[in-house]
């Protein structure tokens, strides 16, 4: 039998713990580099959030400001009777006098089925889509055939 020595053992031992000692170094680098790696790409992520965040409040007051400037526009022109101007100016438009102006009598049957219709247009958006063309289809020949004869009774 051969005798051991503590040289034998250690050399052993050294020889045993040095794979283990190798993977464990390892997946330590491996997990300190993945970490740097995500730290990295979350820095990316909030760099290109901070930047569409920025584009957006611009955007933003862009819009606010729009917005005010149109409301003021509309405001001016609801005053002062500028959409009349405009259109007399502008369009040529001009009042009716008294014996330009005619009146029609409608049947109280006709403002019924008027009244139906609209009814029928407002259900129309529930129903499928061919019964709301053919609804349309239905609405539209009526509207050209009250438009028609609007027109006839103005020349």
């Amino acid at each position: 039998m051969t005798r051991l020595s503590r040289c034998d053992l250690r050399r052993r031992s050294r020889v045993l713990l040095r794979p283990m000692v190798l993977f464990r170094s390892l997946t330590l680098l491996a997990l300190l580099i993945s970490l740097g790696l995500v730290e990295v790409h979350l820095r990316f992520l909030v760099r290109d959030l901070q930047i569409e965040s920025q584009k957006l409040q611009a955007q933003r007051s862009e819009l606010l400001n729009r917005q005010r400037m149109l409301v003021s526009e509309v405001e001016s022109q609801k005053a002062g009777g500028a959409i009349e101007r405009y259109a007399m100016t502008e369009l040529g438009m001009e009042y009716c006098r008294p014996e330009q102006r005619r009146s029609a009598r409608v049947a109280e049957g006709s403002v019924k089925r008027w009244q139906e219709m609209s009814r029928s247009l407002a259900l129309a958006d529930a129903a499928s889509h061919s019964n709301n063309e053919n609804l349309l289809e239905t609405l539209g020949e009526r509207m050209l055939i009250l438009s028609s004869v609007s027109m006839a009774r103005d020349r």
